[in-house]
């Protein structure tokens, strides 16, 4: 069964979504904890960077979910 190029591409791009997603998460928990511990401002700067790095990433899918035409920059 041959597998059709386009489906390998948008299943790589999915792929990369998943990955970078966890990624942000993890390092915006682990500056967080690092930045509260060194601060004594438990949880302020975990919460703080988590919504940050969500929000960018969220902002980041929508841009790259979006028709290539009809992307802004």
């Amino acid at each position: 069964m041959a597998v059709r190029k386009e489906t390998v591409v948008a299943g790589a791009s999915f792929v990369g979504m998943g990955f970078s997603l966890g990624a942000t998460v993890f390092a915006a928990i682990w500056a967080g904890n690092w930045l509260d511990e060194r601060l004594g401002t438990s949880p302020l700067f975990l919460l703080v960077l988590l919504v940050a790095g969500l929000f960018g990433f969220t902002k980041k899918l929508l841009w790259m979910v979006q028709p290539k035409d009809k992307r802004r920059r």
